[in-house]
């Protein structure tokens, strides 16, 4: 499967310390709930095209896993989302910038995010920073939006 392909190792460049398992959830929650990101990613004519779509937005949801984030700079154009779902999102050691960053649960949400010291949320008009040996903890439908 081309788009497969293509979607895993653009996502293996925009950030090097997304794990498989969460690149794979990406995958499946874009072929899933989202396909008209996928028409966009498959009518990019160039490799620039492709990565100003990948980069415009990011969508993470945990679904009933676990997404691990680690030690990484992630910056999205337009917005950034990490939805735990019925699983779990760690964040921990890693600097997340967007002009909108959305952490946590949506509605009917039943997991948790978890959000480790030496973390960064930065969104165009506020900054929330970790401490080391500190963390948030986001659980069921609770979240937090940054403008």
């Amino acid at each position: 499967m081309v788009l497969e392909t293509v979607l895993m190792g653009a996502a293996a460049s925009a950030v090097g310390g997304l794990t498989k398992d969460a690149a794979l959830a990406a995958l499946k929650f874009l072929t899933q709930k989202r396909p008209d990101v996928v028409r966009r990613v498959e009518g990019a004519a160039t490799p620039d095209d492709l990565r100003r779509e990948l980069v415009g937005a990011i969508e993470i949801a945990a679904a009933d896993g676990r997404v691990a984030i680690s030690g990484v700079f992630v910056q999205a154009l337009r917005s950034a989302m990490f939805d735990h779902q019925h699983g779990v999102v760690q964040i921990g050691g890693t600097t997340i910038q967007a002009p909108v960053l959305t952490t946590g649960g949506g509605k009917g949400a039943t997991g948790k995010t978890i959000i480790e010291g030496g973390t960064v949320l930065r969104s165009n008009g506020t900054e929330v920073q970790i401490g080391r040996g500190a963390s948030i903890v986001i659980t069921g439908g609770a979240s937090m939006k940054q403008t």
